[in-house]
């Protein structure tokens, strides 16, 4: 059970910082545009 409820958190955590990436990303990207227009 333990092994299983890790395995969980970790994909949790991982989809978490790919959605933070994913945001931070974005928010550059369109900084970039910005700046560039």
């Amino acid at each position: 059970m333990g092994v299983i409820l890790d395995q969980v958190s970790i994909s949790h955590d991982m989809c978490y910082v790919r959605h933070y990436l994913c945001q931070a990303q974005e928010e550059v990207s369109s900084s970039l545009e910005i700046s560039l227009s």
